[in-house]
């Protein structure tokens, strides 16, 4: 059965990802392919990571835009954000099947590299919500999402420099979220990288995601947001750097 073609440590560090996204999640709202994707590019190809987790992320962005207070005003204007966005998730998963893999797993340890550096040193100076910026930065994010499942660093570095409040910014980053991650769901479904097992390890995805989500929402409140921010940055070094090694080694 092809089932048993993965082993046991194999699924061991899945499930340990993607609790550790799921957990990561509930805590800072950050997306959770950031943390996942790149462990599981570790262990199938990157087209794989991708079409593994975006039904777990679908799940948890929804759970967490409907726990966020709303702030409808704030969608209004970054209308041109998402619409950009969804540009981006066609150009980027038209790139995801036509690029070697090994590129595009480069691609997402440098822009998770970059998020780290810039979240340590905070080298953005603030900058006020403008159209053509929105536009950009929402092509960019998209293209990036669909390509290499990383709109989350990207998107987070130019929210946080607008200075909102947290709900806000959590509104704001889930809705985006939410939008690209149902047309990279339709995206991936019709570029048939749902075949043989991946379906089901999808949906297997969404347990140990969920349970995370879960004890977060619980421990929310007894745990150092600075302690908890700095430990998911450095996990995300490491599997950063896991994979620009991976990609090196397999150029050479």
């Amino acid at each position: 059965m092809i089932f048993l073609t993965i082993s046991a440590i194999a699924i061991f560090i899945a499930v340990l990802a993607l609790l550790v996204a799921g957990f990561a999640k509930g805590i800072s709202g950050m997306g959770l392919p950031v943390v996942a994707t790149p462990v599981l590019t570790l262990l199938f190809d990157l087209q794989t990571a991708i079409a593994i987790t975006i039904v777990p992320t679908l799940l948890t962005d929804i759970i967490m835009l409907i726990r966020t207070p709303k702030n409808w005003g704030l969608i209004k204007n970054a209308a041109s954000l998402m619409m950009f966005g969804m540009c981006g998730i066609a150009v980027g998963s038209y790139a995801l099947v036509r690029i070697h893999p090994s590129i595009l797993s480069a691609v997402l340890g440098v822009i998770i590299l970059l998020f780290v550096g810039t979240s340590f040193f905070a080298v953005f100076p603030a900058i006020k919500q403008r159209r053509r910026l929105d536009a950009t930065v929402g092509f960019i994010a998209g293209t990036a999402q669909g390509a290499a499942g990383a709109s989350g660093p990207i998107i987070s570095m130019y929210m946080l420099q607008m200075k909102m409040s947290r709900d806000e910014f959590l509104f704001m980053i889930n809705s985006f979220f939410v939008t690209i991650d149902v047309i990279q769901l339709m995206t991936v479904y019709k570029l048939g990288l749902y075949h043989g097992p991946v379906i089901y390890y999808s949906i297997g995805a969404i347990v140990p995601a969920l349970l995370a989500l879960a004890a977060a929402f619980a421990l929310q409140k007894k745990i150092s947001d600075q302690v908890f921010r700095y430990s998911v940055l450095i996990m995300m070094t490491l599997s950063a750097s896991a994979l620009l090694f991976k990609s090196i080694q397999t150029m050479l």
